[in-house]
């Protein structure tokens, strides 16, 4: 619990983010098929390409991203597409949730949150970052 009143070390451990699991749901945006489980939006393109990679700590970093731009947004990814082969095709063509231009008001943290997004959602995992120490911003 990330409450205000519940943490006074002002760090926090991120984990277990694009772990989605094949639970037997069906959703618009979820996908089993072949291999390839959960939540599209949040799989990254090296996960769609090859259906029987291993999961590993890249794929959390680009699930992350997607939720920064939840945080920043406050709307669900690729959420005006309801085809999931498209949000498959974008994504492994390097498209990414659009975000709006920050506004004047919008606190000058956000642009160095955008930066991180932007770091975290690379196509090549090789360049994002890790979670090891402190993920700066």
């Amino acid at each position: 619990n990330l409450g205000a009143g519940n943490e006074t070390s002002h760090f926090y451990q991120i984990s277990d983010f694009g772990l989605a699991k094949c639970n037997g749901l069906s959703h618009s945006h979820d996908l089993s098929m072949d291999g390839l489980c959960g939540t599209i939006a949040y799989l990254p393109p090296e996960r769609i390409k090859e259906k029987n990679r291993y999961f590993d700590t890249k794929h959390d970093i680009y699930s992350f991203s997607i939720v920064i731009w939840g945080v920043l947004t406050q709307k669900k990814p690729f959420s005006e597409e309801n085809n999931i082969l498209h949000i498959m095709v974008k994504v492994v063509n390097g498209h990414r949730p659009e975000l709006p231009p920050v506004s004047k008001s919008r606190p000058r943290a956000c642009n160095n949150l955008i930066k991180l997004m932007q770091k975290c959602w690379q196509d090549d995992p090789s360049k994002r970052p890790t979670f090891k120490g402190k993920l700066c911003f």
